[in-house]
């Protein structure tokens, strides 16, 4: 729940989680970000924290059936977004998750695979949003995670009818706003068990 005083955002969120993780072997939504929680249960701290609209999450069904074998909660309040088609890749999950949230406001897109997200960083996307275009974290002249997508791209988003194309190719073209953080951690991604290592350290078990 956000906390009492704290300024909150009109915004959405899409945070993808569909993918089957085939290079790390485990289920990389519910790989331990510390010993409390799970890396999707962080984003999902994070984004409720500071933002007042909804929050989708695209899984695929075996990630679904997790959850649920692990009586969980903290997709509780959220939209629930199953995509049964993984092998389609991001941008069919993107379109998903915002025909299923309804998103009126403007919109995070998420990867599941890069919890380091925080207030401070949505924060700053959040300052420099213009509905006719997009906003990115920049880490030394280099883009990262996540990217917030405005009224013009949500639209030309769910008018696309191919699923065979990417985001940052239906972005080209709308007005790129870009947000230099010293924060390299944009840039991360964890898709293998030595990226987890790096990041968080051997001792946590990474198989919750």
């Amino acid at each position: 729940m956000p906390e009492t005083g704290k300024k909150q955002m009109m915004c959405s969120v899409v945070i993808l989680a569909a993918g089957y993780s085939a290079r790390m072997g485990l289920s990389k939504p519910f790989l331990k970000w510390d010993e409390r929680v799970c890396f999707l249960e962080h984003i999902i701290d994070q984004y409720r924290s500071i933002c007042c609209g909804k929050v989708a999450v695209v899984l695929n069904k075996e990630n679904l059936d997790r959850y649920r074998v692990g009586h969980y909660n903290f997709l509780n309040g959220t939209v629930k977004v199953i995509n049964e088609h993984p092998e389609y890749e991001r941008f069919y999950s993107i379109q998903l998750g915002i025909k299923a949230s309804g998103v009126r406001f403007p919109c995070f897109i998420q990867d599941g695979d890069n919890p380091f997200v925080t207030e401070s960083l949505l924060s700053m996307l959040y300052q420099q949003y213009i509905p006719d275009g997009w906003v990115v974290p920049a880490f030394e002249g280099r883009g990262g995670h996540p990217v917030l997508i405005g009224t013009e791209a949500v639209n030309k988003i769910m008018s696309i009818e191919t699923y065979e194309t990417t985001l940052k190719d239906e972005l080209r073209g709308l007005k790129k706003i870009i947000v230099p953080t010293e924060d390299p951690s944009i840039r991360y991604n964890i898709n293998t068990i030595e990226d987890y290592n790096k990041h968080f350290g051997e001792s946590l078990n990474v198989n919750l």
